[in-house]
């Protein structure tokens, strides 16, 4: 799916892949993520580290968040639950939070302006609303890099505003950015670098032109 791929990402980089659909850039996410492992010969390397890290460290140090993941929760789970269950890996809560995971529960729920939502179950709130709760969710762990599939694909304007004014707070917290989108417009101002996926090739690679 992907052939003769060469990149590198440093840190304070924040890079948008682009590729039209059937072009790679799924796979290219699931190779970054350790999902799939790289052919024979091939080699990737994480954290500016030689040694290979287990799916769980790469899952602590990298936060994901793409669009399927908003059907997994159940219904009478409230925003500050989903959000929490981040620190669990998984869809549901494990047991109860210690004050530390409680407090960064409570800083992501004010990051993302998400406070009239916390206590609400997750079925009551907008698809719009439900984005912005997942990328929090993705932020628990204080992740190195947080990779985001079409994070604004179906949102309306005014939620679109708000979650690019959130992202670029991300951004400046120490936490690089990798964005799939079909659209540039979308991207954030933060965005340093950008590569366009073509036929699982790398066919366009440096930095964006800063916009006003």
């Amino acid at each position: 799916a992907l052939q003769d791929l060469d990149w590198e990402m440093k840190v304070g980089e924040n890079w948008a892949v682009l590729g039209k659909n059937g072009a790679g850039k799924s796979t290219f996410l699931r190779l970054l993520l350790g999902e799939i492992h790289q052919a024979l010969g091939g080699k990737v390397l994480r954290f500016n580290e030689e040694r290979r890290h287990t799916l769980w460290e790469i899952r602590r140090r990298i936060g994901f968040v793409s669009m399927d993941f908003q059907m997994r929760f159940n219904e009478e789970m409230n925003a500050a639950d989903v959000i929490a269950t981040g620190w669990f890996g998984g869809h549901v809560l494990y047991g109860p939070l210690n004050r530390k995971q409680q407090r960064r529960v409570t800083e992501l729920v004010e990051l993302f302006e998400l406070q009239e939502f916390a206590d609400r179950p997750v079925t009551s709130i907008s698809y719009g609303e439900r984005r912005r709760i997942l990328i929090a969710r993705a932020l628990v762990h204080k992740p190195e890099v947080l990779i985001l599939d079409e994070p604004f694909d179906g949102l309306e304007e005014r939620i679109r505003d708000a979650l690019d004014r959130q992202l670029e707070r991300v951004c400046r917290s120490a936490v690089d950015l990798v964005m799939v989108t079909h659209h540039p417009e979308d991207l954030p101002n933060c965005m340093t670098h950008g590569l366009l996926i073509e036929r699982g090739r790398i066919t366009v690679s440096g930095p964006l032109k800063r916009r006003r």
